[in-house]
């Protein structure tokens, strides 16, 4: 199973929402047939939950993986998600973004801005954790660049 992550961030604007279904709808390697495909969300407002509702929407034979943290995340926005597996990674958002980027083939991050910019943020955190495993492909937007 190739594992898509996402990671952005939690302002997300509408301006923002076509960028991210654009990248949504070429992200899937052309080679891999989408039952071979899962999608993994952390669970967080704002990118990541528009992210994986736009996923199963466009995808619904994917399979959908929610990574919900021990610390708060979108529950009341994500209920009506249908997911494939829900994990409860220990640790809270660390944890969390350590356990999605372990099983990662791929991440795609949209920061808001420059990691300069963001010195505590959690997509940062999670792009970090990523740019060390040199087998996963990173592919980082930047929303307000």
């Amino acid at each position: 199973m190739h594992v898509i992550v996402v990671t952005g961030t939690r302002s997300l604007r509408r301006e923002h929402q076509p960028v991210i279904s654009r990248r949504l709808k070429k992200c899937v390697p052309a080679e891999l047939a989408i039952q071979d495909v899962a999608f993994m969300s952390g669970g967080s407002w704002g990118v990541d939950t528009y992210w994986a509702l736009e996923a199963q929407r466009l995808y619904p034979e994917a399979c959908h993986i929610l990574a919900a943290p021990s610390s708060p995340w979108n529950e009341k926005g994500l209920l009506e998600a249908k997911w494939d597996r829900v994990v409860h990674p220990l640790g809270g958002y660390r944890g969390r973004n350590a356990y999605m980027v372990s099983q990662a083939h791929q991440v795609e991050g949209f920061p808001l801005k420059p990691e300069a910019n963001m010195p505590r943020s959690g997509t940062w955190m999670t792009v970090r954790m990523a740019r060390r495993r040199e087998e996963v492909e990173l592919k980082v937007l930047m929303l307000d660049g």
